[in-house]
């Protein structure tokens, strides 16, 4: 990462972990970070969108862009930029949840969790907006949990919802896009 970059997010994260740790939020944040592990969040959300017959293709959607995210961010940008993680480069800051092992950039959990959300936005206007509150809420949590540098954070929001802006595009322009209707689910209004 260039110098610039480094030295922004070095001062941004020190100063969540000088400021912002207390008894509320250690464990609030603990707690929602683990909402995105593994997509643990958007998995249980897919699944149940594939329940009711006239959101199976939403939840199939859902399910893909969580995948795709995965392979897009964790497999290969991981691995390509193989920048450290906070909790690597300094060791010695204690960390409340077990420091993953692969690299910082991108931020996994934030580019999933924007992808879904983003996705889900398209289906359920209501639902999207709690969504995107949720990834915004688990992307911060890597900040403040330091896993993950600001900048790692920003790059894997921005990613998802520009993944699923072409994941929407690919849709609208395949045989498929008479099964997405932007229909309601009387699920979620009640």
């Amino acid at each position: 990462m260039p110098d610039f970059i480094t030295q922004v997010d070095e001062t941004i994260i020190f100063w969540v972990q000088t400021h912002l740790h207390n008894a509320f939020t250690d464990p609030f944040f603990s707690l929602i970070t683990h909402l995105g592990d593994a997509g643990l969040i958007w998995i249980i959300l897919g699944v149940c969108l594939l329940i009711p017959r006239r959101s199976r293709w939403w939840g199939a959607l859902l399910l893909i862009g969580l995948v795709s995210s995965y392979v897009i961010g964790d497999l290969l940008m991981k691995n390509l930029v193989a920048r450290p993680r906070p909790c690597h480069d300094f060791p010695e800051v204690m960390l409340l949840i077990s420091g993953p092992s692969s690299y910082s950039f991108p931020s996994g959990h934030s580019f999933s969790s924007m992808t879904c959300a983003c996705l889900l936005c398209r289906f359920h206007k209501k639902a999207g907006a709690a969504a995107v509150v949720l990834a915004l809420l688990i992307a911060f949590s890597r900040i403040f949990l330091f896993v993950h540098y600001p900048f790692d954070v920003f790059t894997g929001l921005v990613l998802g919802l520009l993944w699923s802006l072409l994941l929407w595009k690919l849709v609208l322009f395949s045989p498929l896009r008479h099964h997405f209707r932007e229909e309601k689910l009387t699920v979620l209004h009640r």
